[in-house]
């Protein structure tokens, strides 16, 4: 039986549908999983801030007065944050000495000393935190 062109472009018209949903798929997918805008990037004071400032101005037409008054709460909110990240990161840090400590007594000689090293890092990292570093 021959091929007609008939045929070919049916068969060519079903790749291209099944091409094309596999891509609207993929294409909601991925747009499914990216974080939303204002979570996407670090919480810093400057950026944060002036993300939020800008967002709630937006939406809630703030007037001058309002304006100063929020700005001034997200300053507030910003070093809350920022303290609040400190104090998580010291303890997470804090918490991986301890492990590093009880594993090193788990190891040969030679992970041991590799893992000493590690944790002399870890120290110094855990010294700067507590410091007021970043």
């Amino acid at each position: 039986m021959k091929m007609t062109w008939r045929d070919s472009a049916t068969i060519i018209l079903a790749f291209a549908s099944v091409f094309l949903c596999g891509y609207g798929i993929g294409h909601l997918v991925a747009e499914r999983r990216l974080p939303s805008p204002g979570l996407s990037r670090e919480i810093s004071p400057p950026g944060w801030q002036r993300e939020t400032l800008s967002s709630l101005q937006d939406s809630l037409q703030l007037r001058p007065d309002q304006l100063a008054q929020v700005e001034h709460e997200l300053a507030e909110t910003a070093r809350d944050i920022s303290g609040s990240r400190d104090a998580v990161l010291l303890d997470y840090h804090q918490h991986i000495l301890r492990l590093y400590e009880r594993l090193i007594d788990l190891l040969d000689n030679e992970q041991a000393r590799k893992l000493q090293e590690e944790k002399k890092m870890l120290e110094k990292q855990i010294q700067t935190l507590l410091n007021g570093g970043p």
